[in-house]
């Protein structure tokens, strides 16, 4: 059941979400801001986790250098020259086959669908930066809606949670610089603070 007894508001988590959800996009100049915006956030919210979330903006970096080593971290774990080494699409690690576009990708359509979101995305519908910004959504809905509160938790608990610590680890065992790791780990135990 989703942890509604802790006094953190849904507007709070909505855009913890947003934020973690942008992280997951190619980095780049405002990126740095962004991990601190997440970080007061988070502060506030999760101060159990503050610390780490003050560590993602210290391994992210503030030169141009530091910037360009992100982009090719994502480049190398998330888009590839030529493969993936950690996609981030929840159809890799929930369907049978691994494959992209399978059949939980399709349920995850279907949630979009029935919340009346259209994803205009040059991604996959289940890339963990879309799914983070339907939570986001439907955090915000559930202010005046209370069948989004429902719907986020079904959501989190069916086609969020059971992939997203797989593709933690796979990350962890391919990041050099540690930022995307401890951003992945992060992003799970928010989500299981929350939804488990």
């Amino acid at each position: 059941m989703f942890d509604a007894t802790n006094d953190v508001s849904m507007q709070t988590r909505g855009i913890i979400y947003r934020l973690l959800s942008v992280c997951y996009f190619e980095p780049e100049a405002e990126t740095r801001d962004l991990l601190v915006n997440l970080r007061d956030w988070i502060e506030k919210a999760y101060p159990q986790y503050r610390e780490r979330a003050e560590g993602l903006v210290s391994v992210f970096g503030q030169t141009d250098e530091d910037i360009l080593a992100r982009k090719v971290e994502h480049t190398s774990l998330f888009t590839g020259p030529s493969q993936q080494l950690a996609p981030p699409y929840g159809s890799i690690y929930l369907d049978a086959q691994s494959r992209l576009m399978g059949d939980s990708t399709a349920q995850v359509m279907n949630q979009y669908r029935q919340s009346g979101l259209v994803v205009d995305y040059q991604e996959p519908p289940d890339h963990l930066a879309i799914e983070l910004e339907f939570l986001h959504f439907l955090a915000m809905e559930s202010q005046t809606n209370s069948e989004a509160l429902e719907t986020m938790e079904v959501f989190a608990r069916n086609l969020v949670l059971p992939w997203v610590g797989k593709f933690a680890e796979k990350v962890k065992q391919i990041d050099k610089s540690d930022f995307y790791s401890d951003l992945t780990e992060l992003t799970v135990d928010l989500l299981r603070q929350d939804f488990s």
